[in-house]
């Protein structure tokens, strides 16, 4: 993979316990996003071991007659590099590593400063986004029969106690991941479909702990999104009556929403460190990136390099001031249509990276836009719960 010592690079602690789903999502999500794709305008590169691994992962994943992967065992990292694919050449944008750990981390007894568990922890810290899975069957099970968990050691609250100390220390962006949504939305019309998110979300509500972590994300200004993703989508597998999930015999996996996680990494990693501005800095930010005079004294790079402001950020002055308009005037105040066009207009013009990176922040505001349109209920930042 190439050097990536140039471009921003971000960091992911994916949090969810045993048979949640995280590792069928990771493969799905890598097949997925390894190929470019109209309606999402960026793929995924990783080095040619991790894309062996994860091409194995989810070959065994799409073959009915293989049972479903084994659940994750050791600490994985995968490293992606985000790409756009022009006409002239293709053109890395951003990287970023997810920090994978298994499920019994966080359920099964370990011994006390255990080196596995003081890595865990300090990835926990060092994260600029935490994704936590929430299994979707176990969801579905809660809103039907509360306590009544067919062949689980846990249920759904269960599994928020476990994870959610780890979102304590240092509020980060969360996205709160409802994997298997194929058992949850099964023919449900749009409108259904956010009603049931809804529901999901004011059940979770009733666990304290996810409540208060929810509310200090929205004092701390820090993004919080409930995401509804299928690793497989409809008709590919479906529930037996002993609780499994039986693959359909030709039946082909039709991945939903699993880019999400990705598209918003970026926009709410940066929304993170804006909202640490003081107030002072944001102002004179804003005079800066407003300015043309700078530009007969310094160039844009050293001009960016000298602000003591946002320093983790490599972007070009075009690209900082499109991520400040959409983190301070919101995704809400824009329509999909208005994206679509700027989207669409600075494609037709890509010549740089700058100009790739600008891309790449456009289409994943036009993602982060379809899933605030479909499903309301997934801003968790939208008042008071």
């Amino acid at each position: 993979m190439e050097n990536m010592d140039n471009i921003p690079h971000y960091r992911t602690l994916v949090l969810g316990t045993e048979g949640s789903g995280k590792t069928v999502f990771m493969a799905s999500m890598y097949q997925y996003l390894a190929i470019q794709h109209t309606e999402t305008g960026f793929y995924l590169r990783t080095t040619p071991i991790q894309h062996r691994d994860l091409t194995h992962l989810y070959q065994v994943i799409r073959d009915p007659d293989s049972p479903w992967p084994a659940t994750t065992t050791k600490v994985e990292e995968w490293d992606f590099l985000c790409c756009v694919e022009s006409h002239i050449s293709r053109k890395p944008v951003f990287s970023f590593t997810y920090y994978d750990y298994p499920g019994e981390v966080l359920t099964e007894e370990a011994i006390e400063g255990s080196q596995v568990l003081q890595d865990f922890e300090q990835k926990a810290q060092m994260a600029d986004t935490r994704i936590l899975i929430l299994d979707g069957e176990k969801i579905r099970a809660w809103l039907n029969d509360g306590f009544k968990v067919s062949e689980r050691k846990t249920n759904i609250m269960q599994d928020l106690d476990f994870m959610l100390r780890y979102l304590q220390d240092g509020l980060k962006p969360t996205h709160f991941v409802v994997t298997k949504w194929d058992l949850l939305d099964e023919d449900l019309s749009p409108e259904q479909s956010n009603h049931t998110l809804d529901r999901i979300c004011s059940a979770l509500m009733e666990n304290r702990n996810f409540h208060s972590i929810v509310m200090q994300l929205n004092q701390a200004g820090m993004p919080a999104r409930l995401i509804p993703v299928s690793a497989v989508g409809k008709n590919f597998a479906t529930l037996d009556a002993n609780g499994n999930m039986q693959k359909t015999p030709k039946a082909l996996p039709v991945p939903y929403q699993v880019e999400m996680p990705i598209a918003l990494t970026l926009i709410d990693a940066f929304h993170a460190e804006h909202v640490r501005l003081s107030p002072e800095q944001r102002v004179t930010l804003q005079k800066v990136l407003s300015s043309k005079l700078w530009s007969f004294f310094i160039s844009e790079t050293e001009l960016l390099e000298r602000l003591p402001i946002l320093p983790k950020f490599k972007l070009s002055r075009q690209v900082l001031s499109l991520l400040i308009e959409i983190v301070e005037v919101g995704l809400r105040e824009k329509s999909l249509d208005s994206l679509l066009k700027e989207r669409d207009k600075v494609a037709s013009k890509l010549k740089n990276k700058e100009s790739a990176m600008k891309l790449m922040v456009l289409n994943y505001a036009v993602l982060a836009k379809r899933l605030l349109n479909n499903y309301p209920a997934s801003d968790l930042n939208s008042g008071e719960k």
